[in-house]
C-alpha cells in the first residue's frame, strides 16, 4: 500500500479554507440578523398603526351611531318639547 503524505504547509492551508468558510457564514448570519430585527420593527410600525386606525374608525363609527340615534330621535318625538 502506497503512504499518503501530507505536508504542514497543506494543512495549515486547508484549516484556513475552513476558517475563512466559518468567517463568512458569521457574517451571513450576523447580515441576517440585521435584517430580521429592521423587519420587526416595519412590523411593529404597521401593526401600531393598525390599531390606531381601527381605534379611529370604531370612535367615528361610535359618532355617527350616536347622531343617527339623535336625529331619529328628534324625527320621533318632535324635537325639542
Amino acid at each position: 500500500m502506497d503512504t499518503f503524505e501530507v505536508s504542514h504547509l497543506d494543512i495549515y492551508h486547508r484549516l484556513g479554507r475552513i476558517e475563512g468558510k466559518v468567517d463568512a457564514l458569521v457574517a451571513a448570519s450576523d447580515r441576517r440578523d440585521e435584517r430580521l430585527d429592521t423587519h420587526s420593527k416595519r412590523i411593529g410600525t404597521l401593526e401600531k398603526g393598525r390599531v390606531r386606525d381601527k381605534a379611529f374608525t370604531a370612535g367615528v363609527a361610535a359618532t355617527v351611531s350616536g347622531c343617527v340615534t339623535a336625529v331619529t330621535m328628534w324625527f320621533k318625538y318632535g324635537g325639542l318639547a
